[in-house]
């Protein structure tokens, strides 16, 4: 009886022994898991928002994707758009999920690059900035910048500001979002709001403006947005090409990217 009692003991410390270097693996191998710190615009809806204190949107679903494909410890956080570029400049955050290319950016920040300019193929999206208007006004822009009704509202810090500047147009870049302009605009009834023709879809055809704003067809201009890397950054230098061609995979899977948009109402 003894004997039997002894055989069965050791054979549960035989079960135990098996069992501890799996479990001793699977946590080696999860804290040697690379982790990955960006920042996005918490404001940006449906591309990068703050939802319940946690980052959400189209390009948050898709960074996570490519992170899964590269077995990578993701962390994604939605705050307010100058900060978000402060940190990237400081090596706070390892980059930046949403940015357009300008030179003063690419001097604190890594693009995927094709020789002097950035390489669209690894880009996120490429949208369309639009004019919005009141139907009173009755505009619709003609391909002339300088046909813009002024002042231009654009939120503080985005890079188009210096694009409608050099245009020789007024510019009001005192507001923080896209909302808090459309509401100026309705507000004063002149003047103009260049944004996202996105979020003009989204924006505009909310029951607070009672249809009073119009989004002109023709885009003033349209713009590639990439994931970057702060040149700061410790992320493996090696792995950060491998990233954005792992991110260029999941975009060109339209399943998936269509099954991350359709969560989103536009």
């Amino acid at each position: 009886m003894k004997a039997h009692l002894a055989n069965n003991d050791n054979t549960r410390w035989l079960h135990t022994l098996a069992f501890i270097p799996l479990v001793m693996l699977l946590h080696v191998s999860n804290a040697q898991a690379e982790r990955l710190t960006l920042c996005a615009d918490q404001t940006w809806y449906p591309f990068t928002f703050l939802d319940s204190y946690k980052a959400s949107g189209i390009f948050v679903d898709i960074a996570k994707a490519t992170a899964e494909k590269m077995n990578l410890r993701i962390r994604i956080r939605a705050i307010d758009w100058g900060k978000c570029k402060e940190y990237a400049a400081s090596g706070k955050v390892d980059g930046i999920l949403g940015a357009s290319f300008n030179p003063d950016r690419a001097k604190f920040m890594d693009y995927p690059m094709k020789g002097s300019e950035p390489d669209s193929s690894f880009s996120l999206s490429h949208l369309e900035y639009v004019a919005v208007t009141t139907k009173a006004q009755n505009y619709q822009y003609n391909g002339k910048p300088s046909s813009i009704p002024q002042p231009v509202r654009v939120p503080e810090g985005f890079s188009i500001v210096k694009d409608l500047q050099a245009e020789g147009l007024k510019v009001d870049d005192s507001a923080r979002g896209d909302q808090a302009n459309l509401i100026s605009l309705a507000k004063d009834k002149n003047g103009s709001v260049v944004m996202l023709r996105e979020l003009a879809n989204v924006l505009v055809n909310k029951d607070f403006f009672e249809d009073q704003l119009v989004i002109s067809t023709t885009p003033y201009k349209s713009k590639f947005y990439f994931s970057t890397f702060s040149k700061k950054s410790e992320f493996d230098a090696s792995k950060r090409q491998v990233f954005w061609d792992k991110m260029s995979e999941v975009r060109k899977d339209r399943k998936l990217v269509d099954s991350f948009i359709n969560k989103y109402e536009l």
